[in-house]
């Protein structure tokens, strides 16, 4: 539902599974595009990169891509250019950092992404195992159910601090959410 108020989306998808949109398989292909397409009012762009999963070159790709995008949203920032939001998309964000590490350029998209006109959404089934970055600067909060103690108790450094037990028992296709400006509810989908 947030994702749907953005008209500019790139869609890191590590395990190939959003179809719609234009599909990039690596760094070059995207950054010839994004070269001539960065100012577009309206785009979804999908990364099914070519790299095995959990290589280094894998991550290596990714940050470059966040670099190309960071850099070109900063600058125009800079130039005092008024630009759209692009929002960055991660599914199985704990597949793009740990609790230890996170790619130089996703911490800085994260940290100060909205100088550049940069927002971030990512979902993951194991809260615990991502950087604490994440938890510390969003401003919403979604939980379906978890099972896991660590993620529970990762959850209670969150938004939803007071509420993150409640995790254990919520009913299928329901969240628990928290956003800085709205109090703690279920949502049902």
């Amino acid at each position: 539902a947030l994702a749907a108020t953005f008209h500019r989306e790139i869609v890191f998808d590590r395990m190939k599974e959003t179809r719609d949109g234009i599909i990039f398989k690596n760094y070059h292909q995207f950054s010839r595009w994004w070269n001539d397409h960065h100012g577009d009012e309206n785009f979804k762009a999908v990364f099914h990169l070519d790299s095995a999963r959990h290589s280094e070159a894998f991550h290596q790709e990714n940050d470059e891509i966040l670099r190309l995008i960071y850099e070109t949203g900063l600058r125009k920032t800079d130039q005092g250019l008024d630009h759209p939001t692009t929002l960055l998309l991660f599914e199985e964000l704990q597949f793009y950092c740990t609790p230890l590490s996170i790619l130089p350029n996703l911490k800085e998209s994260i940290l100060t992404g909205r100088h550049a006109r940069i927002s971030v959404i990512a979902n993951t089934q194991r809260p615990a195992n991502i950087h604490g970055d994440f938890k510390g600067n969003a401003h919403h909060v979604f939980a379906g159910q978890l099972i896991h103690k660590a993620d529970i108790d990762y959850l209670k450094g969150s938004l939803l601090a007071e509420h993150a037990t409640a995790c254990f028992s919520l009913p299928a296709f329901s969240f628990a959410y928290r956003s800085h400006e709205m109090p703690f509810t279920i949502v049902k989908l």
